[in-house]
This record gives structure tokens, sequence and C-alpha cells, in this order.
């Protein structure tokens, strides 16, 4: 009677724990399908979401890229953006000038630009997106630019001769300005600034002045007969003319552009 006992409780202890083996397998097998399921349910989500925003980032910077990344020297009349496709600093020996407050130094151009205290130079992506840096010929390095709430816009920029008309490097130094400056006569007229004003655009040669003991090609450009800037120019070397473009008059330059000693 004991060992039936025994052996009846024996069975019944072994009946609850397959029981329970089986109830905690029961519970634990749909909640690590679950888990799994969960997991690479975010995982997909996640995955989706980061190729969604890589996509989306990807977009916003093509756009920003063709907002932002205008061209610097287009050629309009052909319709080709050269700057793309080469630098016109390559291959010569230019070097960028410097700022300092309101005091712009090129040793390369050798002069110094004092400005008064009112003027702010532009920034390199400033200079990058102004319009008169877009409508210079595909040669031109616009190395400064500054602005007062008195005066208008003072800049200076380097031509180089090989890349903008190479067909003209040994010609007479006039000459040459006088080409440029129909170059860009041309680039103006075809801006999309000028598209509806059709505004007729004129270079004219004024002869020579001194700044900062340096004789300069004085021309000046007229839109409808009205001036919009003076320049100022000389050939520096083999490479480069160098151009300061401003409203001021020779005498109102000559308290500007100063030697380096």
């Amino acid at each position: 009677m004991k060992k039936a006992a025994f052996t009846l409780a024996v069975l019944v202890s072994l009946l609850a724990a397959v029981s329970c083996s089986e109830k905690n397998n029961s519970d634990s097998k749909p909640a690590d399908i679950n888990t799994i399921t969960t997991a690479a349910e975010k995982e997909t989500v996640t995955e989706a979401g980061k190729k969604a925003a890589g996509e989306e980032t990807a977009a916003m910077e093509a756009e920003n890229k063709s907002e932002t990344d205008i061209p610097a020297k287009a050629d309009a009349a052909a319709g080709t953006d050269l700057s793309m496709i080469m630098d016109p600093t390559e291959g010569t020996d230019f070097e960028k000038g410097t700022i300092d407050g309101t005091v712009y130094t090129s040793e390369y151009g050798g002069f110094r630009l004092a400005l008064p205290k009112d003027y702010v130079f532009f920034s390199d992506e400033e200079l990058i997106n102004s319009s008169f840096e877009r409508n210079m010929p595909v040669g031109t390095v616009c190395d400064a630019a500054a602005n007062s709430n008195k005066a208008s816009l003072i800049n200076v920029y380097f031509d180089n001769i090989n890349l903008t008309l190479p067909e003209k490097k040994n010609s007479p130094e006039k000459e040459y300005i006088q080409e440029y400056f129909d170059k860009c006569v041309e680039y103006r007229k075809m801006s999309s600034e000028n598209a509806h004003r059709k505004d007729n655009y004129t270079a004219n040669d004024n002869g020579t002045v001194t700044l900062g003991g340096q004789d300069f090609w004085w021309f000046d450009m007229k839109a409808n007969g009205a001036l919009l800037d003076n320049y100022y120019c000389r050939k520096i070397n083999d490479d480069y003319y160098v151009f300061i473009a401003s409203e001021h008059n020779p005498v109102g330059m000559q308290k500007y552009v100063q030697a380096i000693e």
C-alpha cells in the first residue's frame, strides 16, 4: 500500500513537472519569437528610415548645390560653365592678397588698398556668389571686394591672360584691356540680371593715371551713358593683369591705393 502511494506520488510529481515545463516553454517561445520579430521589424524600419533619410539628405544637398554653387565665371556666350573644369590660378605663381581690418595688401600685385573704417570686406563665399564675379571672363580671379554704406563697391581682381585672351598675350596693354572689357560688356548684356532691362553697356578708355607710384590704365564702364564703375588696370607679368574697380575717380583712388614699402 505504501509502495503504491509512493509510486502514485512520483507519477503526480512527474506529471506536474512536465506540465510546468510545457507551460514555461509555451510562455517563453512566443515571447522569443515576438522579441525576434519585433527586433527584425525595428531593424527593417531603422534601415528603411536610414535609407529614406539618406536619400532625402542627398536630394537636399543636390538642391542646395544647384542653388549655392553658382558658376563663378560662366561663359555666357556659349552657355557653358568653364569655371567648373579649370582653375584660373592653375599653373601660375598667383598668390592671394591678405586682409587686415580695412586694409587689403597684394604682394603679388605690388600695392596696398587702405580703405576708410566704414568699409567691410566680403567673405570668400560672398565673393563666389556675387553677380560681378559671375559676369567676369572665365580667367578672372576676384581676390577682394569691400562695400560701405556711404559708397559703392570697390573690388580687386586678376585676369589670367592665358585663359581669357591667349591670342592677345603679346598685345600692347591698352589693346588687351580694351578686348577684355569688350568681353565683359558682352557678358553683362547676356547676364540674367540684364535679361529684362536690355541696358546698353560701353567701356571707355581714359588714358593712364598714377596710383601708389605705379601707372594704371583708366577705363570706365557705363550703362545707357550713366557711369557704373571706374577701372584701374595694369599688366603685372606674363600671366596676369590686375584690375581695381570703383566708382571713385582717380583723385579719390589716390587716397586709397598705396605702394608696398
